[in-house]
């Protein structure tokens, strides 16, 4: 049987999305799926990945600890990242060696088509290729921002975004990748901006397989539930920056549908929803109410009710 091998790095605050995420792959191809996971506390996805491992398609489910301890991870004060987004630097050390080629995942990324195809030539031409990784370049709605980002890491080429990554690992630990990134990290610590995608951009300075919106279609608070479905062959949705549709605002832009729709298929019978701050939250469902925009989702009911009862949980 066909197969696809998918990465993750991600912490515990974000295991119920990493398996919405899996699960997404799982509903939408028909190969064999591997999955491997560095995570800073294994046992916390416990739940999850016995969840996982009772599907059919799922080949192999291996989860490792991330251990090294010693670097102090730059920007992360008030973030909406954790130092989870450093752990795809230091792969190498973790997958096992007999898997030479992955697609890198992060946890907001969902599957809504099947890729296998796509996945499985993607692949191919890295591997005929002088090239270790094939990415798509950053959408930035201010060029002036990507002006300045690439002048202060000195990068000369393009910039990509490092959320969905087809990856050759096999060359990946042949050149030592990992021992580059580490020196990146330590002598551009001052200068990095959006994390570990900074370091892996000044790496590859635009050495990569560039690949289209297909494969990494950003979703921001921009972006409507019409114009994900005004293009026909999206593979995979990345719910990059900090609005994210598990949040109550997140819910009420429709396109959290297609990540809402797909913690309904995993096996829910409500809404995924987190908080921040829960008097802002309140303040949104209350608006939402006021302004009828709440009866324009997915199941609206079923939203304010999770959302109440939210509020009466410790998180």
């Amino acid at each position: 049987m066909a197969s696809m091998n998918l990465l993750y790095c991600f912490d515990e605050n974000y295991n119920v999305q990493a398996f919405n995420s899996i699960s997404s792959f799982i509903e939408n191809n028909n190969c064999e799926i591997s999955v491997y996971i560095l995570h800073n506390n294994p046992e916390s996805f416990k739940e999850f990945q016995k969840k996982l491992k009772s599907k059919d398609n799922i080949k192999e489910l291996d989860i490792k600890k991330f251990l090294e301890t010693s670097f102090d991870f730059p920007n992360l004060h008030e973030s909406h990242v954790s130092e989870a987004t450093y752990y795809r630097l230091f792969i190498a050390g973790y997958i096992p060696e007999y898997v030479d080629s992955a697609i890198y995942v992060d946890a907001d990324v969902i599957c809504i088509n099947n890729i296998y195809d796509y996945y499985n030539d993607l692949i191919k031409r890295l591997r005929d290729s002088d090239k270790t990784i094939a990415a798509r370049n950053t959408p930035f709605r201010d060029e002036g921002e990507k002006e300045r980002l690439m002048k202060a890491l000195n990068i000369k080429n393009n910039y990509f975004n490092a959320g969905v990554m087809f990856i050759d690992l096999k060359k990946w630990r042949n050149l030592k990748i990992e021992d580059k990134l580490i020196k990146i990290l330590k002598s551009e610590k001052n200068n990095i901006k959006f994390w570990d995608q900074d370091v892996l951009n000044k790496a590859f300075d635009g050495d990569y397989i560039y690949i289209d919106y297909r494969f990494n279609f950003i979703v921001d608070q921009y972006t409507s539930k019409k114009q994900i479905t005004d293009y026909k062959d999206i593979l995979l949705l990345h719910y990059a920056g900090s609005f994210k549709p598990w949040t109550v605002r997140g819910v009420l832009n429709d396109s959290s549908e297609f990540y809402q729709k797909t913690y309904f298929k995993s096996g829910s019978k409500s809404y995924h929803i987190t908080h921040t701050w829960k008097l802002h939250s309140l303040s949104i469902l209350l608006k939402s109410l006021l302004t009828f925009k709440i009866f324009k989702i997915y199941k609206p009911v079923n939203f304010f009710i999770t959302v109440i009862k939210s509020f009466f949980k410790f998180q």
